[in-house]
């Protein structure tokens, strides 16, 4: 975004809605991913609390639960599999739509079979990354191959389905706009109730440009194929992908300015449907970020750099907050579920860790990393990060680090030089580690003891 730094404009109409609220300059994700950041938001809880995020059950809470018992017509439209009835996330809605290409009959919450625990595509995809990752620790050089063999394979895969029998990977931002207006065009007999709608896009996202499959030309199709096929093709060679990062950069940026569009035009749908006005409180925020290779990855993965999950924050209620602002301090979104239900005179959950982002006090902000297989499941914990007096410490895997908030783009790691801030914030984040039943890959973690 342009009032984050960046040079293209890419997101005109939310850059001047964040000048005209407030504006969240420091905000991260409880975690590098969907799933993760989304538990962690939706109940104001950590990834890993309370057995982890594969399925959101009691006695997590998830916010629209509190704002239906408080009188709240509630609205959910999404096209993310892994915010679906499959995995919890369908409590608390008077209406939920979850937008998917996969039709199961008879089934509550479609979903690709290699989601859906149990399925033989997701034992094999349990296998063959199992498999990787033994040759990876015992046989390094077998498993360049077997990574290019198996890269080859679903590359073929991918084409011939593509060709025959093509399911986008998500609804886009135009037809999630046009789910919206027909929910709120049919007739229900909860109308008269303060509404709560929650809409999330997913343009922004791999495939980039998704979009542009439908009737925007040839030249701007041909490059949502090209960045589609050679991402797949070379995502796990950083160094042969490195080539196309502008193609990439360039059909991400694209599809930015797409739902920035969209955005503006749901706006002005709410406007005319008399829902959007100076007494309706408008939340914006991302879920995580996307790496272009600034620490060496593409996407987003399980990694704690802010590329992965520092994330845009905008609060817009002019009935409530009348003058705009620009908050430096770090937030975290599980303080965004609190606030909400504090602006709605919701009750909150006891089980909340989050509190409202209008308290002013400054706090540890974390972040959980976890790797699991594509069901969610076999979870495990695999690094941490918390931002805190002025810096940030990473423990990821074997790695430690250490940046200055200064340091935006994380260059320089000062674990082995600020000692003290080291030795403090090891201490700090102790409380913010999973319980005991996560098996840890973070060699020497937690400290025995830091004195």
């Amino acid at each position: 975004m342009g009032i984050g730094g960046y040079q293209r404009d890419t997101m005109p109409f939310l850059d001047d809605l964040a000048r005209r609220s407030v504006w969240f300059a420091n905000a991260f994700g409880g975690g590098p991913g969907s799933p993760l950041s989304f538990a962690s938001m939706f109940t104001s809880t950590y990834p890993l609390d309370y057995g982890g995020y594969g399925y959101v059950d009691r006695p997590r809470v998830l916010f629209p639960e509190a704002l239906q018992e408080a009188g709240y017509r509630t609205i959910g439209i999404h096209s993310s599999p892994y915010l679906s009835a499959y995995f919890g996330y369908n409590r608390g809605w008077d209406t939920f739509r979850y937008l998917s290409y996969f039709k199961v009959t008879g089934s509550a919450a479609p979903m690709s079979p290699g989601l859906r625990r149990g399925t033989m595509k997701s034992k094999f995809l349990k296998r063959s990354a199992a498999g990787g990752k033994w040759l990876d620790r015992n046989l390094p050089f077998l498993a360049l191959i077997f990574r290019v063999f198996e890269r080859g394979l679903l590359t073929i895969r991918k084409i011939v389905k593509d060709i025959i029998s093509f399911k986008p990977h998500f609804f886009t931002a135009e037809e999630m706009n046009n789910e919206v207006a027909r929910v709120l065009d049919e007739r229900d007999e909860r109308a008269d109730r303060p509404l709560f709608l929650w809409l999330h896009y997913l343009d922004p996202h791999i495939p980039y440009g998704l979009f542009y499959r439908r009737g925007h030309g040839l030249l701007n199709a041909l490059k949502y194929h090209a960045s589609d096929l050679l991402l797949f093709v070379f995502g796990e060679f950083p160094r042969l992908n490195r080539m196309f990062l502008p193609l990439y950069k360039r059909v991400y940026d694209d599809s930015l300015r797409y739902v920035d569009e969209n955005i503006k035009n749901l706006f002005s749908m709410l406007s005319e449907r008399g829902i959007l006005n100076d007494d309706t409180m408008i939340v914006v925020h991302s879920d995580h970020g996307e790496g272009f290779l600034e620490h060496g990855t593409f996407g987003h993965g399980q990694y704690l750099f802010n590329e992965h999950i520092k994330v845009p924050l905008i609060i817009h209620a002019p009935g409530r907050l009348s003058e705009p602002a620009s908050v430096e301090r770090p937030v975290s979104l599980i303080d965004v579920a609190p606030t909400i239900l504090s602006f709605a005179g919701a009750q909150v959950p006891s089980t909340y860790r989050g509190v409202s982002l209008f308290d002013g006090a400054e706090r540890d902000v974390v972040a959980q990393s976890s790797e699991s297989a594509g069901d969610l499941s076999d979870c495990r914990f695999t690094g941490i990060a918390i931002i805190s007096r002025g810096y940030k410490l990473i423990r990821w895997k074997d790695e430690k680090m250490l940046f200055s908030l200064r340091d935006g783009m994380e260059r320089e790691n000062l674990y082995d030089k600020e000692i003290r801030v080291v030795q403090e914030l090891e201490q700090r984040v102790l409380p913010y580690l999973p319980g005991d039943e996560y098996e840890s890959s973070v060699p020497g973690w937690p400290p025995k003891s830091v004195s």
